[in-house]
C-alpha cells in the first residue's frame, strides 16, 4: 500500500468515527460488514498512529547511526506521516471532548 492510500485510510477512518458519533450506521473497513464498537475503531486508529511514529522514530535513529539502506527522503515521509495521523487523532479527540461538554451543559 502506497503513501497516499495510508493516509486516505486514515481520513477514511476519522470520517466514519464521526458518522459513528451522528448515530448513522456504516460500514468499516476490514470489518467484514459487521457493526464494530467505537471503542474498537478508536482503539486501532490509536495502534496505527502510534506504530506510524514508532517507524518514524526507529527511521531516524538508523539514518543517525549512519545506515546507508535508510535516506533522509524516508525519514522525512515517516515523520511527515505521523505527523498528519497525530493531528488527524487530536482533531478527533478535540471533537469527542467538544461533544462531551455539549452533553453535559444540556439540561434535562
Amino acid at each position: 500500500m502506497n503513501n497516499i492510500s495510508k493516509v486516505q485510510q486514515i481520513f477514511d477512518a476519522m470520517k466514519n468515527l464521526e458518522v459513528q458519533a451522528k448515530g448513522k450506521k456504516l460500514s468499516i473497513e476490514g470489518a467484514d460488514n459487521k457493526t464494530e464498537k467505537f471503542s474498537n475503531v478508536l482503539m486501532k486508529q490509536l495502534d496505527y498512529v502510534n506504530n506510524a511514529q514508532q517507524k518514524a522514530e526507529e527511521l531516524q535513529d538508523k539514518f543517525t547511526l549512519g545506515d546507508a539502506s535508510v535516506s533522509l527522503a524516508q525519514v522525512k515521509s515517516a515523520e511527515l506521516k505521523a505527523s498528519v495521523y497525530t493531528h488527524g487523532l487530536v482533531n478527533v479527540r478535540n471533537k469527542m471532548v467538544d461533544a462531551y461538554k455539549e452533553i453535559m451543559n444540556m439540561s434535562i
